[in-house]
């Protein structure tokens, strides 16, 4: 159960399959996913239940453990933390749809889910106090969900090349036996 939740909308300049999978693929994460550094990708291939962690770049490399919790290529994905069941956790659930006007374009969702454990569930309590009292508390999680949203776009407009990263298409390997010509001798 998550009791906070923002979400942030954004148009994207690629089409819904080549944006999942260069977003999906936590080796680029570095480029849209606030500040942190993947030391050890996950197994490949990508499936529900990969694990890797993160650091963060700005803590001096602490660890976020993480997993994909969600993963429906090229529809929807979903990363979470994965601390022990008494911390709270965070998911990041990405949605794609393709613009009904331009194939070329897409449109994604992105949405921040917080999930207590049994120990947040008391700061829950105290900071529903402070929402009350305090409005930017609860839009802290919602520019969190912008900014995100944002870096993605701006992550996949700027990316040299993309490629299909979290479910490759691999190029047909050259028959075997294929002599080479004079200039393509080493």
């Amino acid at each position: 159960m998550a009791i906070r939740e923002a979400s942030a909308e954004v148009e994207l300049a690629c089409a819904a399959e080549t944006a999942f999978a260069w977003l999906a693929d936590p080796r680029n994460a570095a480029a849209w996913f606030a500040g942190v550094a993947l030391p050890e990708p996950p197994a490949r291939p990508l499936r529900v239940g990969a694990t890797w962690g993160f650091t963060l770049t700005r803590q001096r490399g602490k660890r976020i453990p993480m997993r994909l919790a969600e993963y429906q290529p090229p529809e929807a994905f979903a990363w979470e933390t994965a601390y022990p069941g008494w911390r709270d956790n965070l998911t990041w659930a990405l949605t794609f749809t393709s613009a009904a006007d331009n194939p070329a374009a897409a449109r994604l969702r992105l949405t921040i889910r917080q999930r207590p454990g049994p120990l947040g569930w008391p700061l829950l309590l105290v900071a529903a106090l402070f929402t009350s009292l305090n409005p930017n508390y609860v839009g802290s999680m919602q520019a969190r969900a912008d900014r995100a949203a944002q870096r993605a776009s701006e992550a996949l407009a700027a990316a040299p090349t993309l490629s299909y990263g979290a479910y490759e298409r691999r190029a047909p390997r050259e028959p075997r036996g294929r002599r080479r010509g004079p200039s393509q001798r080493r």
